[in-house]
């Protein structure tokens, strides 16, 4: 049964004392939201990862996305050099850029954003040529299950030819670490969106092996 349907207010119950307390009203009861019911407490190292970034020029595909933007606003607090952002999407490319702008730091020299795709291999070299980036996090991709069953071609090819563009583009101009945001729904793909994530694990997995022999 979902309460949803329904014109009821959900909100945490109070601890006692402050139930108790005369100057508490009901609508001073905060209300439940989505991030509440999940435990995302997560604390991250940041002394491992800061060394790696701090003073570096990084590219963030999908810059704009939920876990494009979340991606940006951590390393921001890293200290690069510059953080090279693309997304396809001009609001949220938008949206992430005046973030950066309006959280500036004294280490951070420079935000370059560029609106393209990543499937578009000659705009991207054309980044990486002017850029020579030391990091890329790839988080640009399609991720909607239904949407991926009625549209198999777009999807294969924002997912799978975005990332082998990233991918070789990367090792021609010597990227020295390459971050894929995958999905559990390529573990066992059973629809499209987790297939074509797989494929683009594969291939940098190969690559990958390749490199090390």
């Amino acid at each position: 049964l979902s309460l949803q349907n329904y014109t009821i207010k959900t909100v945490f119950f109070p601890n006692f004392d402050k139930i108790s307390n005369p100057d508490v009203r009901l609508k001073d009861l905060e209300k439940i939201k989505l991030e509440d019911l999940i435990n995302r407490k997560i604390q991250i190292n940041t002394s491992i990862i800061e060394p790696k970034i701090i003073n570096k020029s990084i590219v963030v595909t999908g810059a704009g996305g939920s876990i494009g933007s979340e991606l940006v606003k951590q390393i921001l607090d890293m200290k690069p050099k510059c953080l090279i952002l693309i997304d396809h999407n001009e609001y949220n490319l938008y949206t992430i850029s005046k973030f950066v702008e309006n959280n500036l730091n004294i280490y951070f020299q420079k935000t370059y954003t560029y609106l393209t795709s990543v499937t578009n291999y000659n705009k991207i070299k054309k980044i990486f040529e002017q850029h020579k980036p030391d990091l890329v996090y790839h988080a640009a991709a399609y991720k909607h299950v239904p949407l991926a069953e009625k549209n198999i071609n777009e999807y294969f090819n924002n997912n799978v030819i975005g990332t082998i563009n990233l991918v070789n583009l990367s090792l021609d101009y010597n990227v020295k670490n390459f971050t894929f945001i995958s999905t559990d729904k390529a573990v066992r793909p059973t629809n499209i969106m987790g297939a074509t994530k797989r494929f683009a694990e594969i291939y940098i997995q190969s690559i990958s092996e390749f490199y090390k022999t």
